[in-house]
């Protein structure tokens, strides 16, 4: 456990790290049966902002219904509860992971009885540098499951289940990551991240209902329309992305991030960033920073 890192918030508390364990009898640890949320925090001038608090924190509550959970704090003290483990380990710019999950109880699926707890971690995380071209990526064969089998909407922790098998697969393959595919063999999204192409002057995105609809996502869809920029939301068959002019991620950690080769095919002019791409990549740094926010996106100062 890095240093900055010192301290955890658990069950209402802070925490020394070091002291909290988890036991081989833990039910989430066996089940995958917990949600969570990943949240950025940003030095500016009048200081630490986490970004889109209350969405996240929003989201996780909504995940944990989806799923059948009960968090046993209202939403004010996970709220809180992000302020006092960034002040704690000094944080100013960095990651927040706040995560529920059940304690001891290995009776077979039933959870009654099994305590619930929500922890929430902090770390230093700067975005990486600005590489000349995109990142690659492969279409996975793995696909995301039905949205009759799993709640696609829940950033649960047993979801990610599929996302880490076609990540293992696309770096043995050279690749930086992969796309995954809906049930109905469409573009859903990244193991990780959101999709966007440009195709013929219009930025495409698939729909919330094929993949989870990420915050960075909602963030560059208002930032792109408050651009002129014409988004729709609809179904892309993964050989479209080849004939698309640009291709992009976004996540909380990666932000906007270009793509400049899927499979053997390389976009726009070598792989690098088109213009739509770096105009969004801007605008978000811009909002997220403090150096351009508008009123209705203003960060949640901490």
């Amino acid at each position: 456990m890095s240093e900055s890192t010192r301290i955890v918030w658990l069950d209402g508390r802070l925490w020394d790290a070091s002291k909290v364990g988890l036991s081989l009898w833990n039910h989430s640890l066996h089940y995958g049966f917990g949600v969570f949320e990943g949240l950025r925090v940003y030095a500016r001038p009048d200081g630490p902002h986490v970004f889109r608090l209350a969405d996240h924190v929003r989201r996780l509550y909504r995940s944990a219904e989806h799923i059948g959970l009960e968090i046993p704090f209202d939403p004010e003290t996970v709220t809180a509860a992000h302020a006092q483990v960034l002040a704690a380990n000094g944080i100013t710019e960095g990651y927040l992971r706040p995560i529920a999950y059940l304690g001891d109880g290995l009776a077979g699926l039933t959870d009654t009885g099994v305590p619930v707890h929500l922890a929430v971690l902090a770390w230093p995380w700067r975005p990486p540098a600005t590489q000349p071209t995109g990142i690659s990526l492969t279409v996975s064969p793995i696909r995301k499951p039905s949205g009759e089998a799993f709640p696609l909407q829940a950033k649960a922790t047993g979801s990610y289940l599929a996302s880490k098998i076609a990540y293992l697969r696309a770096r043995r393959l050279g690749f930086d990551d992969a796309v995954l595919l809906d049930a109905h063999g469409m573009v859903s999204e990244t193991t990780a991240q959101n999709l966007f192409a440009v195709v013929d002057g219009r930025l495409l995105t698939p729909p919330a209902e094929s993949c989870l609809p990420g915050i960075t996502r909602a963030t560059v869809i208002d930032l792109a329309r408050h651009a002129g920029i014409t988004v729709a939301a609809e179904e892309l068959p993964p050989g479209r992305l080849g004939d698309a002019d640009e291709v992009f991620l976004t996540s909380t950690a990666g932000e906007v991030r270009p793509v400049g080769r899927i499979d053997d095919h390389v976009l726009g002019d070598e792989g690098r960033p088109g213009p739509v791409t770096r105009l969004l990549a801007t605008a978000y740094r811009e909002l997220v920073t403090g150096s351009h926010a508008r009123p209705t996106e203003e960060p949640i100062h901490v």
